[in-house]
């Protein structure tokens, strides 16, 4: 069997289980959801902007999907990686998002629509194929303080390596966090078209820039949300500039997006130091847009960078 039949065979098959545990649910009348779930009825920015205990929430419970709500005297922490909703529940999910999208012909009028079927079509293109080698740019504002991958994440997790660092050089993420560091992510010696040519001269013939990471920077001009290296930090449009540098040296030109994970992966930043001067003290994830009246980031909404404050069973929100 040839790779890509393999491949496909594994795909239809992981997909067809899990398809065929919610027929045989739905027929059974347990797939009942709340009214409100998977339904898009506000954006982000005013999501982030509803007081606490405004937002509802959706998590599992007994195989069916709930209602719920922020209980900060019991809140803990997502586990790493968390995955509280079984593929196998609740109509159709991948990574505990609905595959059905909230909002209508979101997918648009190219050559392939929003399901496995159409998915499965796709053909890599013969350049590809051939290009054999790549240079991808894991390049985002955490690598400021030069101390490793999940930097962002990990300063506000007592015990791991990179908070010691951070508390050794910054001082706690009660007081300088994340955002920080995207503000001191300058570029003034990143020469884009220098380092295509030595990729190039290395042999790669594909260049892929990291466009967002876990972090929820956008690295380009975004229209998405202010958190931007076109407002913040460099002032410049990352993305673009090395799509330019990359294409004008007949390199094809990709980028990674890895915000999926964003829901839970910086939910340490709404903790606190369990010890030492500052005990107590939340991290600079609770802030609010209120709360930077004359600092800095003043007019920009932290929980829109780090993503509210959820139950740690919760599933993502729609937004």
């Amino acid at each position: 069997m040839q790779r890509r039949q393999f491949c496909k065979s594994l795909a239809m098959t992981a997909t067809s289980t899990a398809l065929l545990s919610y027929a045989r649910r739905s027929a059974a009348g347990q797939s009942d959801s709340p009214s409100g779930f998977n339904q898009y009825a506000q954006d982000y920015a005013a999501f982030c902007a509803l007081p606490p205990e405004e937002r509802v929430f959706y998590r599992v419970a007994e195989d069916k999907i709930v209602e719920t709500k922020l209980d900060e005297s019991n809140w803990q922490q997502p586990a790493w990686n968390y995955s509280p909703a079984p593929s196998q529940i609740a109509g159709g999910m991948w990574d505990d998002v609905p595959l059905a999208s909230p909002i209508p012909n979101l997918s648009g009028d190219g050559p392939f629509k929003p399901t496995w079927d159409s998915l499965l079509e796709y053909e890599a293109p013969d350049w590809y194929r051939d290009a054999k080698f790549g240079i991808w740019a894991h390049w985002s504002p955490q690598c400021v303080a030069e101390a490793g991958d999940w930097y962002a994440r990990n300063i506000y997790v007592e015990g791991q390596r990179q908070y010691k660092y951070h508390v050794d050089h910054y001082g706690t993420a009660s007081r300088f966090g994340y955002k920080e560091l995207c503000a001191q992510r300058t570029l003034l010696n990143w020469d884009p078209d220098e380092l295509i040519t030595r990729y190039k001269r290395a042999g790669a013939r594909i260049f892929v820039a990291l466009a967002n990471h876990h972090c929820n920077f956008d690295a380009w001009d975004s229209k998405h949300h202010p958190w931007n290296s076109a407002a913040i930090g460099p002032h410049r449009d990352v993305v673009g500039t090395w799509a330019a540098a990359a294409r004008k040296q007949g390199m094809r030109f990709g980028v990674t997006v890895h915000q999926a994970r964003n829901w839970w992966w910086f939910q340490p930043s709404h903790g606190a130091d369990k010890s030492g001067p500052l005990a107590g003290v939340p991290y600079d994830g609770a802030l609010t847009e209120a709360q930077g009246k004359g600092q800095w980031w003043q007019g920009l909404d932290p929980q829109r960078l780090y993503g509210v404050k959820h139950p740690g069973d919760a599933l993502p929100d729609v937004s």
